[in-house]
């Protein structure tokens, strides 16, 4: 069984814009110049407490600000740091999604940088050796001119833990009224310390990417992928999943055999507040240096960041001088050692492969230091969790098998979350179903269903139980046809209404008379009462043989707007074609 692709909304438009986007270097040969592009990702890992304090996570739209900060976020003198063994699991598990290679020991520094929002001057990392390197991440694509679904692969470069600095709101050009008697200046900076602190993982991707729909499949994908195994909740608009893009367009030297990639300049994107501000940002950006290098004008090594207003990307501070961070060595945190079954305490390795060399002292105490979590990680136990995660992949492939679904249907199935819904509704049928009735399922899921989740802001208040027992109840109306396709999707509208929460589909269709019409009489009633009302449609029917379709069209949809959309469209179809032939 295959049914045909329905992309969710964002996506669809997406794709129907990049289609539509006019080619502003169309005298420009595109085979003399190579895209470049790298990705980094902060990613806020899922903890019940920040990385390096037992202050609490937690919502931070709802949470009150600089209400949740302890002693070391405000960076108070004397305060240290205590590592949280959550926020290793949480990158290790996302080590292991991403294929990467573990490192046996990794280590923390001070990155130096003074800001308003790094209260104690540095920031924790891991720059020289992190907790994992060289991953491979397979991530699908749909393409934007076929809307057929391949995969591609991109190198991850590095996984490496550290800590959020706080948010900080910039108040440009009006005064901010703290209270009745207090106000700020105008260019007044305020800064939020709750979240300073939160635990982190940057995940740096190689510049695999040559386009800009491409970085946008890969971290809607990478999003997937860290919902699922549950280490990020991926909330941009939050700052759960914030995107840095590194784009840099190369000349082409075609004099050499074969041709060779000349230095190009890296410029970075920074603050891109959603998905689709990736796609933007990044096509522009492309288009931006493309025309650069056409006028032969120089790049700047610079950070902008896309104005959503204007839809162009504008420069936020120039990268000519390097910054000195000073990194340094975390004085207060030991060295972190990922321990294994398969790993012998004299075979652990550091950074270039050089062997770690331990002390007789944490030999002899290796089994006590193994539950320590400023120290040592155990591994297996990680794996042990991994193997219990389903990952988006095994999630798709578990649709094409079981229920012979398409890649792409698969695709969309899983990125709306839809598949978790069918398994519930397959599951209370158990062996009651039907090939058609798992097709209606299928349907209803990626058309009425899938409308409501890109329209419908209350969807994700109604328990996920209630939602499928309204499904049920609304697929055996339409199984049943016991309402009209007409107002299938108004009334699945109405369904999900948060005033009918408590109604399943036959009561809400019994209390608003919405059950299909099949009264000949009444038809055909209505139908000469509007023929008599348009004589003119009429006498053109008799007279003129080009417009018939159209006239029989016209009387169609006047029938169904006066019997409310609710009779039945095959029969009002048959109803009116009998009566406009025997005017002949």
């Amino acid at each position: 069984m295959h049914l045909t692709l329905r992309l969710n909304k964002s996506l669809s438009q997406i794709l129907k814009n990049k289609l539509k986007s006019p080619e502003v270097l169309s005298n420009l040969n595109n085979d003399e110049l190579k895209v470049k592009i790298g990705l980094e990702i902060h990613a806020r890992i899922l903890s019940k407490t920040k990385i390096f304090c037992d202050a609490n996570c937690f919502d931070l739209v709802n949470t009150p600000v600089n209400s949740n900060v302890s002693f070391f976020d405000a960076a108070l003198p004397g305060t240290m740091p205590s590592l949280n063994r959550r926020c290793v699991d949480a990158s290790l598990l996302t080590a292991l999604a991403l294929n990467c290679q573990i490192n046996s020991m990794s280590f923390f520094e001070r990155k130096h940088y003074f800001y308003a929002d790094l209260p104690a001057g540095y920031q924790i990392t891991q720059q020289k050796c992190p907790i994992a390197l060289n991953g491979l991440f397979k991530y699908p694509v749909i393409n934007p001119k076929t809307h057929k679904l391949t995969y591609k692969e991109c190198k991850i470069m590095r996984i490496q833990l550290e800590h959020d600095s706080a948010r900080t709101l910039q108040i440009d050009n009006l005064e901010f009224k703290l209270n009745d008697s207090q106000k700020l200046p105008r260019n007044s900076v305020l800064i939020d310390l709750n979240r300073a602190g939160m635990g982190l993982m940057e995940i740096v991707t190689g510049p695999d990417f040559e386009e800009a729909f491409d970085c946008y499949s890969f971290a809607r994908e990478l999003a997937l992928v860290l919902r699922s195994i549950g280490t990020c909740d991926a909330q941009m608009g939050e700052g759960g999943f914030r995107v840095d893009v590194n784009v840099s367009v190369h000349q082409m030297d075609k004099s050499t055999n074969p041709p060779t990639v000349l230095p190009g300049v890296r410029v970075e994107l920074k603050n891109l507040s959603s998905f689709n501000a990736i796609l933007k940002g990044t096509e522009y950006e492309i288009r931006r240096q493309k025309e650069l290098i056409r006028k032969k004008e120089p790049i700047r090594l610079e950070t902008r960041t896309y104005d959503t207003t204007n839809g162009k990307t504008v420069s936020l501070r120039s990268k000519e001088d390097q910054y000195d961070y000073r990194f340094m060595p975390e004085p207060n945190l030991l060295p972190l050692i990922i321990h294994s079954k398969n790993l012998k305490p004299h075979g652990l390795k550091c950074q270039n492969n050089k062997e770690l060399i331990l002390s007789e002292e944490y030999l002899d105490n290796l089994e006590f230091y193994k539950n320590h979590a400023d120290f040592c990680c155990d591994l297996d136990k990680v794996k042990e969790e991994f193997q219990n995660k389903v990952l988006p992949s095994q999630r798709r492939n578990y649709l094409v098998s079981k229920y012979s679904m398409t890649n792409e249907n698969a695709f969309v199935f899983v990125a709306n979350n839809l598949d978790h819904i069918l398994n519930e509704l397959v599951s209370t049928r158990n062996k009651e179903l039907s090939h058609d009735v798992l097709r209606l399922y299928i349907r209803v899921l990626l058309t009425e269903y899938l409308n409501q989740v890109n329209e419908n802001n209350d969807l994700d208040k109604i328990d996920f139980k209630v939602k499928c027992n309204k499904i049920e109840s609304y697929v055996e109306l339409i199984r049943n046809k016991l309402i009209s396709r007409r107002i299938s999707l108004t009334f699945f509208k109405k369904l999900f209404e948060l005033k009918n929460i408590d109604k399943m589909a036959h009561e809400l269709a019994q209390e608003e008379n919405l059950f299909i019409i099949r009264d000949e009489n009444l038809i055909k009633k209505t139908l000469e009462k509007l023929s008599e009302q348009n004589p003119k449609a009429i006498n053109e029917y008799k007279n003129k043989e080009k417009k018939r379709t159209k006239i029989f069209d016209f009387f169609v949809g006047r029938v169904h707007k006066e019997l409310r959309d609710v009779a039945d469209p095959e029969l009002v179809d048959h109803i009116v074609q009998t009566y406009l032939k025997s005017l002949l």
